[in-house]
């Protein structure tokens, strides 16, 4: 995998996350607005900052697997993890009640029908819900070092219940600037730690059977 064009790639997607995040964070400053107008943007502050992460997430991932299809490897080069993954993608036999480990133990019980190259599918499932035991459990299905739980669960669970009781309209939630920017920090430093672990496991390559890791 050529992880410099993969890192190119995700520098650009966070470049474009954090402008996007800057303008939700600050649009309500920068312009006149009566108080209902600015107590509106900052209430849409919180759904757009929770956005970025979550499209984040869908996007950078996707981007590795784009890179993955690129190398053009077969099913028996392929680690559990992923070789699960893609046919989980294809047949669609996971539901919310079968765990992942059952499903890469079965899925090596197809592997003998499939030969030539693997595409992968590209879409990533956020369940709509990115919080730390969703992204943990991605992270986790291709392999990647996964967030630091008391360094990120507590603020993402909090950005989480506040952008969801706007989306259920709630409007009587009270949103002050501090909110605003603790979630922007939060949200920033998750996203250059999550870039960082995929490059971490394009060079560590653990997408294959034999990486240079433990799993």
């Amino acid at each position: 995998m050529n992880t410099k064009i993969l890192e190119k790639q995700l520098e650009e997607l966070l470049t474009t996350s954090l402008r996007n995040i800057t303008v939700a964070k600050t649009i309500h400053i920068h312009y006149h607005f009566s108080s209902l107008y600015k107590d509106y943007l900052m209430r849409q502050a919180i759904v757009s900052i929770y956005s970025c992460w979550e499209e984040f997430i869908k996007q950078s991932l996707s981007e590795y697997l784009r890179s993955l299809n690129l190398l053009q490897l077969n099913y028996q080069q392929l680690h559990p993890n992923y070789m699960a993954h893609q046919l989980d993608s294809v047949f669609n036999f996971k539901n919310p009640k079968t765990n992942f480990d059952k499903i890469v133990k079965k899925s090596s019980n197809f592997i003998q029908k499939f030969e030539g190259v693997v595409v992968f599918n590209t879409a990533i499932n956020t369940e709509s819900n990115a919080n730390l035991t969703v992204t943990n459990k991605i992270l986790k299905r291709f392999r990647l070092k996964l967030l630091d739980e008391k360094k990120y669960k507590k603020g993402l669970d909090a950005l989480l219940q506040i952008r969801n009781s706007i989306a259920h309209g709630n409007y009587r939630i009270s949103i002050e600037q501090s909110h605003i920017d603790d979630f922007s920090l939060l949200i920033q430093n998750l996203m250059d730690e999550l870039g960082l672990r995929i490059i971490e496991a394009s060079n560590k390559q653990v997408y294959l059977k034999q990486t240079l890791i433990n799993a």
